[in-house]
């Protein structure tokens, strides 16, 4: 079945991140059975940001532990200059009462997560310099998320299964074997994409609402969990192979009376990215509410990229200094950007050559004194440092001449070594131009598909939003309408706010007061029922 085949590739990978090779193999699978039905698969896509791995390496006592994985760590992902080294100590829950009597200072402390009253803090106020997160099938991502986004952002910190652990006698480390974790996480830019399609409906249905309808089904494709490398997310790899399994049956089932949008959304990351961006490309149509929609949009983004493709054409055909034209002055006030740039990134660097040098002067100058033995090999540092200094000295008049050129707007084609300065920063203009234009570029490409998901809703009412998230087919479910009124919260529930909804979702349950609608409580043919408890808050 088409469940069956998109669950095995789904379930596959390690992970789905956004932007990824796996992802994207997901979607061409998915992409595949939409089109082999006769449905016609679209992209909405998005540039977004993600934390890529590109080493963690845990060893204990000389020997590498196998399964460690970096954790999820926010805007700040983890970065060391060299390996971090230290005796291993286990530590218990990481409290000050399990600390007691060990050493953690300077060590990498393993911290068992599946118990109560995690303290990572404590464990780093004691002096540990990183921390192995040891966890079961008793604990989940949430609580694992939890635990890490109350702790100070900056501080290293990996992921062990149990098994691995207890195989590497980590939970008997008492700190009279030696570790190492040599890891990197850079953050990378990505494109990221949603996929969507409209089943096949009857053109002009109109019901009470006077205007055609569009409901959406969704579920979300793309995995980003506590530890992102591995997070296969079989859960919601169901999901996504369920709706498309439904989408497909939906087709062939003949010309539905609404609109319905099926959307794959390919990235939660950043606060739900894919569905937000999937929401403000429909709420872009809305000409009340925006005066700027997507096509004039488009239309700044072309106009941007002409003008760049005017300003490349000049820089890389003439000379910039001595021309007055308006193309001329905006290459010249970047001109004159890069040579700021180039003398305000040799000041830290030069001033501290300076400083050394100063030192290295007084000295020599107590020696001639008879008051200090000068050290071996000061003498010729004292050269390499004058020399260093005069080097960029002349580097740094020369750019300043640059800038007086521009102001005079006469350029010096006499000197060779004017010639080749003014070559190098206008190369460094024309990358940043040609670096801009690629983005323009992409952003032109990815407005269009905006633009198209927002055809769709044009002038037509969105009715509903269900997204497809079933742990199985047996248990008891619910209509999720939390958030329903607002897209955060950051206190409890108010029951009373979702009185109007779960009135809603009992009208499923019981059936409609007039009998119109029987509903599916016990009795009636549904395998699943709803749950019940949440029917009365």
């Amino acid at each position: 079945s088409v469940y069956d085949r998109l669950f095995k590739t789904f379930s596959q990978y390690p992970n789905r991140l956004a932007g990824s090779t796996n992802l994207e193999a997901c979607f061409n699978a998915l992409e595949s059975e939409l089109k082999a039905a006769g449905l016609a698969p679209r992209h909405q896509t998005f540039p977004t940001i993600v934390q890529e791995t590109e080493r963690c390496v845990f060893t204990y006592d000389g020997k590498e532990v196998p399964g460690v994985y970096l954790t999820d760590n926010g805007p700040a992902p983890f970065v060391t200059p060299a390996p971090i080294s230290g005796p291993v100590v286990y530590v218990g829950n990481g409290s000050v009462a399990n600390l007691d009597g060990k050493d953690v200072k300077g060590a990498i402390a393993v911290i068992d997560a599946s118990l109560t009253g995690i303290r990572i803090p404590d464990v780093f106020t004691h002096g540990a310099k990183a921390v192995v997160l040891v966890g079961d099938d008793k604990i989940d991502q949430w609580r694992m998320s939890r635990l890490c986004y109350t702790t100070a952002t900056l501080v290293p910190r990996v992921y062990l299964s149990r098994e691995a652990a207890q195989s590497a006698g980590l939970l008997l480390a008492d700190g009279s074997r030696s570790g190492s974790l040599d890891a990197r996480a850079v953050l990378k830019d990505k494109s990221a994409m949603n996929l969507w399609v409209e089943l096949p409906c009857k053109s002009g249905w109109v019901a009470d609402l006077g205007r055609e309808e569009v409901l959406v089904l969704s579920a979300r494709l793309d995995t980003y969990g506590f530890t992102p490398d591995y997070s296969p997310d079989l859960r919601y790899a169901a999901n996504a192979a369920l709706l498309a399994d439904t989408a497909i049956a939906l087709a062939q089932g003949g010309a539905l009376n609404r609109h319905v949008v099926v959307v794959f959304f390919g990235s939660h990351y950043a606060a739900q990215e894919g569905a937000r961006f999937f929401y403000h490309a429909i709420d872009m149509t809305d000409k009340s509410a925006n005066d700027v929609d997507l096509s004039e949009r488009a239309g700044r983004y072309e106009t941007e990229r002409k003008d760049i493709d005017a300003y490349l054409s000049f820089a890389q055909t003439q000379n910039v200094i001595e021309s007055r034209t308006a193309i001329a002055r905006e290459l010249q006030q970047r001109l004159k950007k890069e040579l700021i740039s180039a003398v305000g990134r040799q000041r830290e660097p030069l001033g501290k050559l300076r400083t050394e040098l100063a030192g290295i002067e007084k000295t020599l100058k107590d020696e001639k004194g008879g008051n200090v033995e000068v050290p071996e090999g000061v003498v010729e540092r004292r050269a390499a440092l004058e020399a260093q200094i005069t080097t960029a000295d002349a580097e740094r008049a020369t750019w300043n001449e640059l800038r007086t050129e521009l102001v005079r707007g006469e350029f010096n084609n006499q000197d060779p070594i004017n010639i080749a300065v003014y070559q190098t920063m206008m190369a460094k203009v024309i990358q940043d131009l040609e670096l801009r234009r690629s983005e323009i570029t992409k952003m032109i490409a990815d407005n269009q598909t905006w633009i198209e998901l927002g055809k769709v809703f044009a002038n037509r009412d969105l009715v509903a939003h269900f997204d497809f998230d079933f742990a199985n087919a047996q248990d008891p479910w619910m209509l999720s309408i939390i958030n329903a009124s607002s897209l955060y919260r950051s206190g409890g529930l108010d029951s009373g706010a979702y009185l109007r909804h779960l009135f809603a979702v009992s009208s499923i349950y019981y059936g409609t007061a007039d009998g119109s609608e029987k509903g599916i409580q016990p009795g009636s043919d549904w395998k699943s029922l709803l749950y019940k408890p949440a029917l009365s808050p």
